[in-house]
């Protein structure tokens, strides 16, 4: 049974919209979206018209008047990521899948920074997609000594193993601010039995993880301190790019010193001191959670870096 009915709205004129914020009176061309929430007086989904100026935006309707009388205020979310924005630097969708994917009911939730999302031993019962900002991965050792795994952007998935490992075998919290929707195991399970070409993205995507974190191995385990640093930040730079997130070189990184010696496997005091040196290189800046790569070649080469493990769509554009 659909549990999410797909219903047009027909402006009739423009008072009472708001667009990303901002009051608009011209009358949008009318549009089907699929409820996520029903609640009196409220009601909130994605629109599904291909080509509209809405397509795959988030709407909320409100009844307008104490009384029903037909009419709703409509307030259009800003454009952001959705959760087929990452399946799509791996694969290329068709505007069905996409609807399809637009389509789950998403729970959105916004979580501070420094906040644990899922901690390992859960037993998860749904998935969550970045929306906004930037999470890790990570291990707690036994003496209390946090190993970060992986960052994630926005489009992942970040615990999509969850969908078929009952337990979880790692914890993930926010680096910075986050927006997460929350996407229930079962909705995910249906989309993929209906949807061949969607599972299987799913699949590789768990793969890519795969591969990123025998990089990471790699990595850590066997280049100088230097490299791992120009490594990782070209790994950043490249996802980020990939997803939109990056104009050229340069982007936002949250991450703090202390971040990146836990994912490097190195003191906080001597991922500041690899830090500098790429600095005094003038291959990078790096200051108030911005980076600009002054050198990209040198460093690629510093780092030791080829895209390939990214297994990205485009990656020689994202990694120019």
């Amino acid at each position: 049974m659909d549990t999410f009915p797909v219903v047009e709205v027909k402006p009739i004129y423009g008072y009472g919209w708001l667009i990303a914020g901002e009051p608009r009176r011209e009358v949008p061309a009318a549009f089907t979206m699929r409820l996520e929430r029903s609640q009196p007086k409220l009601w909130t989904g994605i629109v599904l018209s291909e080509g509209h100026e809405f397509e795959g935006r988030r709407v909320t309707l409100t009844q307008r008047h104490r009384e029903w009388s037909g009419y709703v205020n409509i307030a259009v979310e800003a454009d952001r990521p959705t959760s087929g924005s990452g399946l799509e630097t791996v694969l290329s969708l068709s505007d069905e899948e996409r609807t399809a994917i637009l389509t789950l009911p998403v729970d959105e939730r916004e979580v501070r920074a420094r906040q644990d999302i899922v901690h390992e031993g859960d037993r998860p019962s749904r998935c969550f997609v970045i929306l906004e900002g930037v999470t890790c991965a990570f291990k707690i050792t036994g003496g209390a000594k946090r190993q970060i795994l992986a960052f994630h952007i926005p489009g992942d998935v970040p615990d999509l193993q969850s969908l078929h490992l009952e337990t979880l075998d790692l914890s993930i919290g926010t680096i910075s601010a986050c927006k997460v929707g929350f996407i229930q195991h079962a909705a995910l399970r249906d989309l993929c039995e209906r949807r061949a070409r969607i599972a299987a993205a799913l699949w590789r995507e768990t793969l890519t993880y795969a591969s990123i974190f025998r990089e990471w191995m790699t990595n850590i385990g066997q280049r100088e301190a230097i490299s791992r640093a120009a490594h990782l930040l070209c790994e950043f730079v490249v996802r980020m790019r990939a997803m939109g997130l990056a104009e050229d070189h340069i982007c936002e990184i949250p991450m703090t010193q202390q971040d990146l010696g836990d994912a490097m496997g190195i003191s906080t005091v001597h991922a500041n001191r690899v830090l500098q040196e790429l600095r005094r290189l003038r291959l990078i800046e790096l200051a108030s959670g911005n980076l600009r790569v002054l050198d990209w070649e040198q460093l690629k080469a510093v780092g030791d870096f080829d895209p390939a493990y990214l297994h990205l769509r485009g990656a020689g554009r994202a990694a120019a």
